[in-house]
């Protein structure tokens, strides 16, 4: 009985081998940095994308798939990093790449991938390309800042704010959310009021303005430092209305300070995932044994890019696809597809992108926790910016 179960797999591995499926081979690839200064980040993208691997591997085999993961590091001069993607592109094994190296690299990778016909899964990319309909290989799982804005002002609207105090630091991706805020509760029917703070008497004078216009809501952009200073002067002044913060650094981490008995609290992360607070439970249990630590920033949508790349294999119609064929069928899949709701954060498309429906955390008194508030699931064509 012992020598049963391996002589079983030997016979099952021959059958499958003679059907023709152990030979269909195909390679995705991460384009990280894996040294340098930004390897932290790199090594995120990496370990993340050999857990969605895994997790998927006896499936892609039952459907006749042999799926590698190939990762090159990104952290070069930028000769170098075309030179690394032209050698991508040009090996026809690969079915997609997931590229997470800063706004300079995605977008030099990117045009190389357009010329290839390579899906490119952006995870933690913020910036728009230059001329996105022209590169419609390119996918964002993280909106840009005025989409990011424009969602928060959707869910906002819903709520029943009509008068809110716009606030943002001088930071240009704070200031991209706040344009695209404010556009979209103007249009929703919101009054809208705007602050800039770029000093220490600004703040004092935001205190007195705040204190005129009554806001319901108090809509701010910009660095977690900033929101606790916000937060304590609410506080301190017994001024009405909730804060929203929108943070606009994926790595900037929310404070243990940022907590209210009398100021009803929101936040919109970066990314989802920011400070751990929106992790699903399943990746969570899944990172930390295969790691032994718990996922950090960027580990869910690294996952996920991951994941969205190996989603059109495992549909239906691939039995008679060869390998040479799987790029194309991968890259129209994405385009085609609707939701993806097996993954670990909600998928919509827009335009022929995915990307993740924000997720908001709220709680009257965070004290005893924040409560996680998912946006309800919007038809993908009324996703805001997507």
């Amino acid at each position: 009985m012992n020598r049963a179960g391996p002589a079983l797999l030997f016979l099952a591995a021959g059958i499958l081998a003679a059907c023709g499926r152990a030979e269909r081979k195909v390679r995705i690839v991460a384009l990280t940095a894996l040294t340098g200064p930004s390897s932290v980040t790199g090594e995120e993208i990496r370990r993340a994308a050999a857990l969605a691997l895994d997790d998927r591997r006896g499936a892609l085999l039952a459907a006749g798939w042999d799926v590698n993961l190939a990762v090159f590091d990104a952290h070069e001069t930028a000769p170098d990093l075309e030179t690394t993607a032209r050698n991508i592109a040009a090996d026809p094994s690969v079915a997609c790449a997931v590229v997470q190296t800063g706004s300079d690299g995605n977008f030099a990778a990117a045009k190389i991938f357009h010329a290839a016909g390579i899906a490119n899964i952006l995870p933690g990319e913020t910036t728009s390309l230059a001329d996105p309909a022209s590169q419609p290989e390119t996918f964002y799982l993280s909106p840009d800042g005025g989409s990011h804005g424009a969602s928060d002002a959707e869910w906002i609207l819903s709520r029943g704010a009509a008068r809110i105090l716009l606030t943002t630091d001088a930071d240009a991706r704070a200031l991209a959310i706040a344009g695209g805020f404010r556009d979209a509760a103007q249009t929703g029917g919101a009054t809208v009021y705007t602050f800039q703070i770029n000093s220490d008497q600004d703040l004092s004078d935001w205190t007195t303005y705040d204190q005129s216009i009554r806001p319901d809501l108090v809509y701010f952009s910009g660095s977690s430092q900033l929101a606790l200073s916000l937060l304590d002067r609410m506080i301190a002044s017994k001024l009405p209305g909730s804060l929203f913060f929108a943070q606009d650094n994926p790595e900037d981490g929310l404070s243990s300070l940022f907590e209210s008995d009398s100021v009803p609290l929101m936040f919109s992360p970066a990314t989802p995932d920011s400070a751990g607070a929106a992790v699903a439970s399943v990746l969570l249990e899944k990172y930390q044994q295969a790691y032994g630590s718990d996922p950090p920033t960027l580990a869910a949508l690294g996952y996920d890019a991951t994941a969205l790349c190996l989603a059109p294999l495992l549909k239906k119609g691939t039995s008679d696809l060869s390998p040479d064929d799987a790029r194309s069928w991968v890259l129209d899949q994405l385009r085609g597809s609707s939701i993806y709701p097996e993954l670990t954060g909600f998928y919509a498309p827009g335009g022929g992108r995915p990307c993740r429906a924000p997720i908001y955390i709220g709680a009257q008194n965070p004290l005893f926790g924040w409560t996680l508030v998912p946006a309800p699931e919007p038809a993908p064509q009324t996703t805001p910016g997507c």
